[in-house]
């Protein structure tokens, strides 16, 4: 649901045509009610004229703005961006609220600026995330976008796929924010109904054991 909420956050930034270009998780909080919460847009800022993109839909705007473990490949090479820099940062920032673990915690600058910025190296999807995201003949490895052997054809095996096109180093092969926040909505509804199933399953095993204690006696 907190990728539900912010998905839902950034499609809102990008419909009005800012870029917040520093999403991690000190960025991120919780109100009182329990709503997930973006602050601190000291580093937002609306995008230039369309007259100013090149004629890759691209803007020349300060690089390296942001914290380095979640820049986009291009703002930390000094390249043109877009909107899309945003989304390769929510993907990274997605892996570390799934998996629970720091993305890039073994390297230092320099080193991720040649291995993921220049190298295309990314988070380990396969190796870090819950068995419930994979299937069973799913081994593949994902790298800027690429990936091999058995393609998954559930709903919440997929978001592998998803998420290493967002995280992909060609900022237009990244899905649109709004694209994002269907996504992670469409993934929650199948979560949901996961979660449902589990609950039905361990009831239907409590009535069967307590059936056979009845029939024991």
């Amino acid at each position: 649901l907190a990728l539900v909420d912010l998905a839902s956050a950034i499609k809102f930034l990008h419909e009005n045509n800012v870029i917040y270009r520093d999403l991690k998780p000190e960025n991120i909080g919780f109100d009182i009610r329990g709503d997930l919460k973006l602050f601190d847009f000291g580093l937002s800022r609306e995008l230039p004229p369309d007259t100013q993109k090149d004629k890759l839909g691209l803007y020349q705007m300060t690089c390296r703005t942001g914290s380095r473990r979640y820049m986009s490949p291009e703002s930390t090479l000094g390249y043109p961006y877009n909107l899309s820099s945003d989304v390769y940062s929510f993907s990274i920032l997605a892996w570390e609220i799934i998996t629970l673990k720091q993305p890039f915690h073994d390297i230092n600058v320099r080193q991720h600026e040649i291995l993921v910025a220049r190298g295309g190296m990314r988070p380990n999807i396969v190796h870090n995330f819950p068995k419930e995201f994979l299937g069973k003949k799913n081994n593949s490895r994902f790298r800027g976008g690429t990936k091999t052997n058995t393609e998954s054809s559930s709903n919440s095996r997929d978001i592998c796929r998803f998420l290493s096109m967002c995280w992909d180093t060609d900022p237009h092969i990244r899905p649109k924010s709004s694209e994002v926040w269907q996504k992670m909505n469409e993934e929650f509804a199948a979560a949901a109904v996961i979660i449902d199933h589990i609950h039905d399953d361990k009831n239907s095993n409590i009535m069967i054991s307590r059936n056979d204690v009845l029939l024991d006696r």
